[in-house]
């Protein structure tokens, strides 16, 4: 710990000078002889700094403070260009003095850049530098030899060198982040392919997440290779994660007709070989849906869509539950969200009466396999809340032919809702869901009406076996929607369908409907 006063009491030293006006930030040679003894300092420091806790906590400050150098030159870049011109020199001469002097750390030198250059990604991106700006350039070129030069030497792994790997490659992602913001990006600035595979394969877990990263900043910035390209969909199928998933959607909107044809043959093949990775087959097919810009790329997604839609409506039937319910939720989950996906772009697959009825009986059977699972709400019923909802948005009239089904599965729906045992928030959100679900029923009366008594009655049952008042009124408004659709038939239909005890528990519901929810015309 009393390795880093030193530098700690440095920072605020400097920090203190700029807030109170002492130092002139605009003095092009203040910045660098502060910077050229704060190397050098922190290079001592780090000597003698034996844990790897302590030595991330001191290139946390070193960074600290070299950003707080850079926003002070930035400040000033459009009155006066010199401070930052004169900085970037100085780490354009230290990068070089680096290779032939043994008094500086190169780690130290990393630490530094790399706090430089992110604080130059953000400046470039708020538009406080010119991105034609020279030095810029200079700088960049240098930073991309001197991270060659760091991969091309053959070193002992120990700690301190994986570290310094794994910050090698986090800076070679921040360059190509800077280069993809200047007008004229510098070439070359992408890693050796072999060297990032060799990352992503390290036994250290900071080395792979730093490689995960460099990989992400390459696609990102647009100069990925082929086999780049590769590397990123096969860390998808194998071990995603945010930063790979945000990749893979980068490509996405990039490919063009074949490259997407190729991938989703392969995507296929993956599903179809029932191996562990089907989960991130679909969740990245989901992806390429979702992201696919090009028109004949996304004609080339239509040839696959209807394959995967039967590959994720198998996924729902309840023969594959097993014993392990946690891994068949979440199968399903996936399915039903890229359902979801599939009945939201119309261009992408063309869904017809009979695939509509499969679909509906896969997710009746689905519901009527969970009822009684306590924890099947969130993976299951909610997601089939949206399912069911976009469906009848998008294909009404295609689901005339499946009237019974659907309602039958409302009915599950509304089942779940009012008798599950939820907090009162909760038990409103569903109600809501619900709601909907009979709010989009009534433009389709016609074709509903007849179906609909069962869950009028469901709702009165619930109320008969003491339902809470707060859970039966927030259910009130989805009652209103259902009897709007009801005719004089169906009404009379339905008051013979109710004993005593019904009637008098409905009467106040369907009393407040006809005096305030139903229009009466002009006041």
């Amino acid at each position: 710990n009393s390795a880093i006063i030193p530098l700690l009491c440095t920072s605020r030293t400097y920090m203190g000078a700029v807030t109170a006006g002492r130092l002139d930030v605009v003095d092009d040679q203040a910045f660098p002889s502060f910077v050229r003894g704060f190397v050098k300092l922190t290079t001592e420091v780090t000597q003698v700094v034996s844990s790897a806790g302590e030595r991330i906590r001191l290139f946390k400050a070193s960074e600290s403070v070299v950003e707080s150098i850079a926003t002070s030159c930035v400040s000033v870049f459009h009155q006066n260009p010199k401070p930052l011109k004169s900085l970037l020199e100085y780490f354009d001469s230290l990068i070089q003095s680096e290779r032939d002097r043994e008094d500086i750390d190169q780690s130290v030198v990393i630490n530094l850049s790399r706090a430089l250059v992110k604080r130059l990604v953000v400046c470039c991106q708020r538009g406080s530098i010119l991105k034609d700006f020279e030095t810029l350039h200079v700088i960049v070129s240098a930073f991309v030899a001197v991270i060659r030069d760091a991969c091309a030497r053959e070193v002992k792994l120990t700690p301190h060198t994986e570290y310094m790997r794994a910050d090698l490659l986090l800076l070679a992602g921040d360059i190509e982040r800077l280069s993809a913001l200047m007008i004229d990006s510098v070439p070359n600035v992408t890693l050796p392919v072999s060297v990032v595979e060799d990352a992503l394969e390290s036994s250290s877990d900071v080395v792979r997440k730093a490689a995960v990263y460099n990989l992400g900043c390459t696609v990102a910035s647009g100069h990925i290779a082929p086999s780049s390209y590769e590397i990123v969909v096969d860390k998808c199928l194998s071990d995603p994660n945010q930063i790979l998933l945000s990749s893979f959607c980068s490509l996405a909107r990039t490919m063009d007709a074949d490259e997407t044809e190729r991938l989703l043959k392969r995507l296929l093949f993956e599903a179809r070989a029932q191996t562990d990775r089907k989960l991130h087959v679909i969740n990245l097919f989901q992806l390429v849906v979702e992201n696919a810009k090009q028109a004949t790329s996304r004609l080339a997604v239509s040839r696959f869509a209807r394959a995967f839609f039967a590959i994720c409506v198998d996924l729902m039937h309840p023969f594959r539950r097993g014993s392990d319910f946690c891994s068949w939720a979440s199968e399903c989950n996936l399915a039903i969200s890229l359902l979801i996906a599939l009945t939201e772009n119309k261009d992408i697959i063309s869904i017809r009466e009979r695939d509509l009825a499969f679909l509906l009986v896969q997710v009746s059977s689905l519901l009527g396999s969970v009822q009684e699972a306590a924890d099947a709400d969130e993976r299951i019923f909610a997601p089939c809340f949206t399912l069911i909802s976009s469906l009848l948005q998008r294909f009404p009239k295609q689901l005339y032919a499946c009237a019974p089904t659907v309602i039958s599965i409302i009915h599950v729906l509304l089942r779940h809702a009012l008798y599950v045992e939820v907090s009162r928030q909760e038990s409103t959100k569903r109600a809501q869901m619900v709601t909907r679900l009979c709010e989009l029923l009534v433009p389709h009366r016609d074709v509903y009406k007849k179906h609909v008594l069962a869950l009028i009655l469901e709702y009165v049952g619930a109320m008969k076996s003491g339902t809470h008042p707060s859970r039966s009124k927030a259910f009130v408004p989805a009652i209103y929607c259902l009897l709007d659709m009801l005719s004089q038939f169906e009404t009379e239909q339905l008051n013979t369908m109710m004993d005593n005890t019904s009637k008098s528990l409905f009467r106040s519901v369907y009393q407040s409907h006809h005096k305030t929810h139903m229009y009466k015309g002009q006041y």
